[in-house]
């Protein structure tokens, strides 16, 4: 990695290195403050090295939709290849020096909705919202599209024996009293038999794809950017926000106890209890209003779920929002930032929304 940097900052004559979250999973990213040879500042890039095939991916993705985004994204400034490894180097035209933070460490330290809510504006209007405005139906298979296949039946099986306690009729006790349906059934019986139709197209627009909180950056100015377009793609158009809410739940609203997880199921319950997409739920409920952590959670949520109807227009139907839900929270059974509560909170997630 210490050649890429070399080749990368060939120009300067020094250059630091910060390590930011984020980034595609085994990848290295780095905020980089350079100077010039005369000892003048340039402009701060983030530079990012991984694998060599994933980072070419990467780029190949990134300059298809770059001049869509603008100057409200990076540019990619220059790249470089040595042996199994490969660097990207992005250049934020308008970022200011000093601290850059992930919105997911925002949100971790923050209390202020209407700023967090502001941020999350400027990424799905101003800047993803350039791929949106040009969605367009087309026919997608959901079921197929968010990866649901018969041989992950296994694997979610142990995973959920792992939570929760097997009952004799077969269902899932995660916590005395919360009873769900044994979600590996879907998985290798439902998906067996089950037909979708693709008689009413979904919206497809490009995608940034793996939208979480530590691919969105702030910095001192509160400028947002975002970084990581490994898995930028034309795809459904609300599985950006969908994919954020996953992560706003099961991962940044932390829970420790059981008393816990029954206000995050009251959660769940909540959010999924919508019928017409372009209408958000409801009231939030009173103890969930009166728990801080749920509060600023579900208010960004509700926030997110707002923006669909401006997506998706006439195709209001919940099904295309349960489908997505369900791929997220099941995948978030593996996740390393999440504790024994928050699994089991998204595997109550996962069986309701299946």
């Amino acid at each position: 990695d210490s050649k890429i940097l070399h080749y990368l900052f060939r120009d300067s004559k020094t250059a630091e290195f910060i390590c930011l979250d984020g980034g595609f999973s085994g990848n290295v990213v780095l905020k980089a403050e350079s100077k010039d040879q005369y000892g003048q500042k340039q402009t701060p890039t983030v530079v990012k090295i991984g694998e060599r095939d994933p980072i070419s991916r990467e780029r190949a993705a990134f300059e298809r939709v770059q001049e869509v985004l603008g100057n409200s994204a990076p540019a990619i400034v220059d790249f470089a290849e040595f042996g199994a490894r490969g660097g990207i180097k992005y250049r934020y035209a308008a970022m200011i020096d000093g601290k850059v933070k992930t919105f997911q460490k925002y949100f971790s330290e923050c209390d202020d909705v209407p700023l967090l809510t502001r941020f999350l504006g400027i990424v799905f209007n101003k800047q993803l919202g350039r791929f949106y405005e040009a969605a367009v139906q087309e026919s997608l298979n959901l079921l197929d599209y968010y990866d649901f296949k018969p041989k992950y039946a296994d694997s979610v099986k142990r995973k959920s024996t792992e939570l929760a306690t097997v009952n004799p009729d077969g269902s899932l006790t995660i916590a005395p009293g919360i009873v769900i349906e044994d979600v590996s059934l879907f998985y290798s019986r439902d998906l067996l038999t089950l037909k979708e139709s693709v008689a009413n197209p979904r919206y497809i627009s490009w995608l940034h794809g793996d939208l979480n909180g530590a691919n969105i950056m702030i910095d001192e100015a509160q400028n947002v950017w975002l970084i990581d377009f490994f898995h930028t793609h034309r795809g459904h158009a609300l599985k950006d926000l969908i994919k954020l809410e996953n992560d706003i739940l099961f991962i940044f609203t932390k829970i420790q106890n059981e008393e816990d997880l029954r206000l995050a199921t009251q959660a769940t319950d909540y959010l999924y209890g919508v019928t017409d997409l372009a209408n958000p739920p409801g009231t939030i409920p009173p103890a969930l209003y009166a728990d801080a952590r749920f509060h600023k959670s579900l208010l960004v949520i509700l926030y997110l779920r707002s923006l669909y109807k401006h997506i998706i227009e006439l195709d209001r139907d919940p099904y295309q929002f349960f489908v997505a839900a369900a791929r997220y929270a099941m995948h978030t059974l593996s996740f390393d930032e999440c504790n024994l509560w928050q699994r089991k909170w998204a595997l109550y997630a996962g069986a309701k929304a299946l």
